[in-house]
């Protein structure tokens, strides 16, 4: 089980000078754990962590999943240019197979950071949403 607490270091400004943020549990479900961010108002500015169980068949071991979801709320101009609160939402999943190492499962993981860490990638298809 995830800790209560986490601490995060993360570089919000992209001026890479990352700030400590401790986010904190606040529900707990089956395979399920939603953490606040510390200026969360009603849960709204969060992460949740999902995870499913791999289910053998025949010979193969099955696959596990996890998943994050962030959540940050936001207020952007709508169509007639009053405020309109929303959210933000990142997603990462991931698949392994049961049997994986901890060496093939990091490489993985290190492979999706730099996708996410990559700035052009991050421009082009997150900011301005090309393929």
């Amino acid at each position: 089980m995830l800790d209560n607490t986490i601490t995060l270091a993360y570089d919000a400004e992209g001026d890479g000078n990352p700030v400590d943020v401790v986010i904190r549990r606040y529900q707990e479900y089956t395979d399920r754990s939603v953490y606040v961010f510390p200026d969360a108002e009603s849960g709204d500015h969060n992460v949740t962590f999902y995870r499913t169980l791999p289910k053998a068949s025949g010979n193969f071991k099955g696959v596990a999943r996890v998943r994050q979801k962030l959540s940050i709320p936001v207020t952007v101009d709508g169509v007639d240019g009053n405020p309109v609160a929303s959210a933000i939402i990142i997603e990462w999943s991931g698949s392994v197979p049961k049997g994986c190492t901890e060496a093939m499962i990091t490489a993985a993981v290190m492979k999706g950071i730099s996708l996410r860490l990559n700035t052009a990638l991050r421009q082009l298809h997150i900011v301005a949403q090309e393929i």
